[in-house]
């Protein structure tokens, strides 16, 4: 009868080992569940809520700052650059149609050099006649 309890207890604290292992799964499902929707949260949000304070605009995976000082073009463009930022470079007719609807002029980051005869955007890249078609096209509707 001893050896049959033996055996009995010894299936009995197996089960409850295999309890503690499986609420113990549970929890760490639990809290990797916590971290990685922590993490989501930090990465995905705006880099910080004291540039929408300032001025600063969202759209799609950039900031614009949309300012109300008029300036010439290339004071605009040394303002921009002392925010960490510079003249907007339009890659797409989305983002032009973002820029419109401030309803006010803005300087847009592109530059012709006399010597070359060529327009640049201030990253060096040459204006595309895609984008010289954008702006006839709504030169047009307009």
């Amino acid at each position: 009868m001893s050896k049959f309890l033996n055996v009995c207890q010894h299936l009995h604290s197996g089960r409850n080992t295999y309890r503690i292992v499986a609420v113990s799964f549970g929890l760490l499902c639990i809290l990797q569940v916590a971290v990685n929707i922590t993490l989501r949260l930090s990465v995905c949000k705006p880099k910080s809520d004291k540039s929408f304070q300032q001025g600063w605009v969202y759209f799609g995976s950039s900031l614009y700052f949309i300012s109300s000082t008029k300036l010439p073009w290339l004071q605009s463009r040394d303002d921009c650059q002392q925010r960490g930022a510079d003249l907007v470079i339009i890659n797409s007719k989305e983002e032009q149609n973002f820029m419109g609807k401030f309803h006010r002029l803005t300087w847009i980051g592109l530059t012709h050099k006399a010597e070359t005869m060529k327009w640049n955007w201030v990253d060096g890249t040459l204006l595309t006649e895609r984008f010289v078609l954008l702006l006839v096209n709504d030169m047009k509707q307009n």
